[in-house]
């Protein structure tokens, strides 16, 4: 005879326990793939966008990349009043209005003075973006949690400091959780300037070249006036560097990016150089954070 026994209650809550306990896991497992999903999809658009301010080497090379915001305009994206919706938006949108307009992109001439004759080297500059994409869909600057990002601007605007709060949008890391610390933890910085150096030879007639002491040198870049509407090319630093006994220079707060390098020889020095004295040595650089050493330019 065959035993038609069910369940107990004892046995039923067993079931339900291990059902639930399952269940429980499998949310959590869920969760986690989601967490991580958002948090790596967080820290490539913090890479993105340090690229399209270029204030970062790009991910296949160890320079700054060549269509960049500094490059083109010459500074950061400007503090205003909002959050890095607000800051940012330069990045993607060029902006027109009463506040301010970005010039678009075009060839500038350099500046023909009573420093040099800069007037053959032409330079292109203006807003050309987007420079950064913005997803499908999407018109607002968020984290992988859909969460604003938190902007700060730093030495006068010189530094932008930019991380997401996490999953829980508080301003503090979360011992245990990875996914609810902030990203990075310490504010990921921005550097707009670098240091570049090197020396200056002059070329003879016969033999290798030789170092030259008293040339001036300066970097020709892009910058914006006071009220973003117009750009031209000028000189940094304003006053010509000189030169060292041993050919050497330093230039301070280079803007990031392409920039363009000379230097001039005309004795005796120091003193302002005319206008069309002597051949210059020009030279195309990469000013990428951390700055450029070893720059060699030839005077011939």
């Amino acid at each position: 005879m065959i035993s038609k026994r069910g369940f107990t209650l004892v046995e039923l809550v067993a079931v339900l326990f291990i059902l639930s306990l399952l269940t429980f896991m499998a949310v959590q497992s869920v969760d986690q793939v989601k967490d991580q999903a958002r948090y790596e999809a967080t820290q490539r658009q913090l890479t993105d966008i340090s690229e399209a301010i270029g204030a970062e080497a790009t991910q296949s090379s160890a320079l700054p990349r060549p269509v960049s915001f500094i490059t083109d305009l010459g500074r950061l994206p400007k503090q205003r009043t909002g959050g890095a919706d607000i800051c940012l938006r330069e990045l993607w949108l060029q902006q027109s209005g009463a506040e301010y307009s970005l010039p678009a992109f075009s060839l500038l001439q350099g500046p023909n003075d009573g420093t040099a004759n800069d007037s053959d080297v032409k330079i292109g500059a203006g807003w050309r973006g987007p420079y950064l994409r913005m997803p499908a869909g999407q018109s607002a600057l968020r984290d992988g949690w859909a969460n604003p990002y938190e902007i700060s601007f730093l030495n006068g605007g010189q530094q932008i400091g930019l991380r997401s709060l996490g999953s829980n949008n508080l301003p503090e890391p979360a011992a245990g959780d990875e996914y609810r610390a902030d990203l990075p933890e310490a504010a990921q910085i921005f550097e707009s300037t670098a240091k570049v150096s090197g020396f200056v030879f002059e070329r003879q007639s016969s033999g290798a070249p030789v170092a030259l002491a008293g040339a001036v040198v300066y970097v020709l870049y892009p910058k914006l006036d006071a009220t973003d509407a117009n750009i031209a090319i000028e000189r940094i630093p304003a006053t010509p560097v000189t030169t060292g006994p041993n050919g050497e220079f330093e230039i301070d707060n280079v803007p990031l990016g392409r920039r363009v390098i000379r230097a001039w020889y005309s004795a005796p020095l120091p003193g302002p150089l005319p206008a069309g004295h002597s051949q210059p040595a020009t030279l195309t650089i990469d000013v990428p954070k951390g700055g450029r050493s070893n720059i060699e330019l030839v005077i011939r």
